[in-house]
């Protein structure tokens, strides 16, 4: 599971990469062809990144505001927020505030699906 997380990573950078720099590749071809694809696209891949990145964190949570949460989640959710608002100020992409919204949803069903699988860790008996 380890190796899958670092490669799913390694994939989410080129992706990204690939659409910052306008790569052609036969996936967004392929993607661009079916309705609301993109959409569905940013809600599997970041909400499987935030998945990896908490298990490659070991599930650690922290205390805010009398609550424990997922410091993966946390750090997902500020670098997908500054990637998608970046988009802005670079030329070949475009803000589009719904598609941050399926990175927070992909976001939260990460979560929840982890706090499903793993109550005892959001309990608070993960916290270092």
């Amino acid at each position: 599971m380890k190796a899958f997380a670092y490669l799913f990573i390694l994939a989410v950078i080129i992706i990204i990469l690939s659409a910052t720099f306008q790569w052609d590749n036969p996936i967004t071809r392929l993607l661009s062809s079916i309705k609301y694809s993109d959409k569905m696209a940013h809600l599997i891949l970041i909400g499987t990144l935030a998945y990896c990145i908490n298990y490659l964190m070991n599930f650690r949570v922290i205390k805010r505001f009398n609550q424990n949460i997922l410091l993966g989640t946390l750090l997902v959710t500020f670098i997908i927020t500054l990637e998608e608002f970046s988009q802005n100020w670079i030329s070949t992409r475009n803000f589009d505030l719904v598609d941050l919204l399926a990175n927070y949803i992909g976001i939260a069903i990460a979560s929840l699906v982890i706090i499903k699988t793993k109550p005892n860790i959001i309990k608070g008996y993960r916290t270092k």
